[in-house]
């Protein structure tokens, strides 16, 4: 057994998959909130308010958008894209997030 300084959640998702989280908390009533947020989007999922494109979204919107890209060329790295098609994405995307002005 493994004992952590955060408390971990388990609950079932809204594909009805078990799950554990890390909460990040390390008061276990701020845990016991986390939690129940987690089972109320669960929820949502299984009674058709919320996809599950939706619910797995809802984990990444306050990521930035640079996480965002450098995952994606990192991604592209790994399954062997080249270096030249690599600059192009990053030149490209670059390109869209300072036309469009996304912060």
């Amino acid at each position: 057994m493994v004992t952590a300084r955060t408390f971990t959640a388990k609950y079932r998702d809204g594909s009805g998959r078990v799950r554990e989280v890390a909460t990040g908390c390390r008061d276990e009533s701020a845990a016991r909130s986390v939690l129940t947020e987690m089972e109320k989007r669960a929820e949502k999922v299984k009674g058709g308010i919320l996809s599950t494109a939706e619910e797995r979204m809802i984990d990444h919107q306050d990521t930035p958008l640079g996480d965002h890209l450098e995952a994606y060329l990192t991604h592209l790295r790994a399954k062997g894209d080249s270096d030249t098609h690599l600059d192009d994405t990053r030149r490209l995307a670059d390109k869209v997030i300072a036309d469009c002005d996304f912060g």
